[in-house]
């Protein structure tokens, strides 16, 4: 997919754009990253590799947490957007 399509398709909206504008509007709550992938990825057909995104997001001066938890027996992750 060439620069012009993606931005079609995606409204000109990077993956840290979308998962930053997602944690904002979900402030304070934890999110999957499961949830997180979909949203960067922008796409059913799309991948986003959240934990990259989100360090590119804590360098932007993001302060974004991170905690694991068991869910089902499998360990998962979950990130928030601190309150400022």
């Amino acid at each position: 997919m060439n620069q012009k399509t993606y931005r079609r398709r995606n409204l000109g909206r990077t993956q840290c754009e979308r998962i930053e504008r997602y944690l904002s509007k979900y402030e304070g709550r934890w999110i999957g990253m499961p949830t997180l992938a979909r949203v960067g990825a922008g796409s059913p057909q799309g991948f986003c590799i959240v934990h990259s995104r989100i360090s590119d997001l804590r360098e932007r001066g993001l302060r974004i947490e991170q905690e694991s938890r068991r869910v089902a027996g499998r360990c998962a992750s979950f990130y928030r957007l601190v309150p400022a």
